[in-house]
């Protein structure tokens, strides 16, 4: 049995210095870090068939399949707005008993710029750049109708007949002009510069027809001197008003540039992501 046992293991140990494999008599080694190797391909194979099956219940999304959504009924909401604020503006700038052909004439071309800048906008030509040019034309109309005829005594002056005396409406103006200022600087499509310029000119406008016709203000006391301080700071009525204009509409530029830069952004991440998808 020695001489045997002897051989076998001589067998042994010759297979493995020489072949590089092991007998079949001896047990094959076991590598150390194989619990560590088998952990890991264990958990690597739960990561695999998690992702699989997030990936299974996520539903690909491409542009094709995102709904675009429907500006054209915005559009007519804006619209329907528009034209109950321009209505109202220009029912306020003709006051009744007080009619002139020339000021018909204004308030007719005011309404057809109107008119023919919500058909080319809810035509769908949004990015048109007549746009813009029709709605300046239509609000500096409608603003120039405010300031030169809503009076009565103005209307009178510039008839070259002789102004009744009546309470300051100057103030009243300025709020409906700052009214028509705003909603045009939240949905109008105009230039940044343009509106700027616009709103300036339209302030300076009203400065100037205040300082040309001034209204002779009724007083319940004649004797009463100006002073010093009250919502006019003693100044006549017309001026702090038309002061007032200039920084509402300076503030509604800037509040206009920034919703223009929020567009410009938009489109641009818009076609990025048309043509990416």
């Amino acid at each position: 049995a020695l001489p045997i046992c002897f051989g076998q293991s001589w067998c042994d140990n010759f297979a493995q210095r020489k072949l590089g494999m092991p007998t079949v008599l001896a047990p094959a080694s076991i590598p150390e870090d194989a619990p560590l190797r088998l952990r890991t391909l264990k958990r690597d194979d739960n990561d695999e068939t998690e992702s699989k099956d997030a990936a299974e219940r996520r539903t690909p999304t491409t542009w094709s399949e995102v709904p675009a959504m429907d500006s054209s009924v915005q559009r007519r909401r804006v619209s329907l707005c528009f034209t109950i604020l321009v209505a109202l503006a220009l029912w306020a700038a003709n006051p009744a008993s007080h009619e002139d052909i020339s000021f018909v004439v204004v308030t007719v071309l005011a309404a057809l710029a109107f008119i023919v800048h919500q058909v080319v906008l809810l035509a769908g030509e949004a990015s048109s750049p007549v746009l813009g040019n029709l709605a300046s034309l239509w609000l500096w109309l409608v603003c120039l109708l405010l300031s030169l005829a809503s009076s009565p005594g103005r209307r009178s002056l510039l008839l070259g007949q002789h102004g009744s005396c009546e309470r300051s409406e100057d103030s009243s103006v300025a709020l409906w002009i700052t009214t028509l200022l705003l909603p045009a600087a939240i949905f109008l499509r105009i230039p940044s510069r343009n509106f700027l310029m616009l709103g300036q000119f339209i302030s300076v406008q009203h400065f100037f027809i205040g300082a040309l016709w001034p209204l002779s203000q009724c007083s319940d006391n004649e004797d009463s001197a100006p002073v010093l301080g009250g919502v006019y700071l003693g100044l006549p009525s017309w001026v702090v008003p038309s002061v007032q204009l200039h920084a509402i509409a300076l503030g509604l530029g800037v509040v206009h540039h920034w919703r223009e830069h929020e567009r410009l952004v938009c489109e641009a991440a818009e076609s990025f992501l048309k043509g990416t998808f």
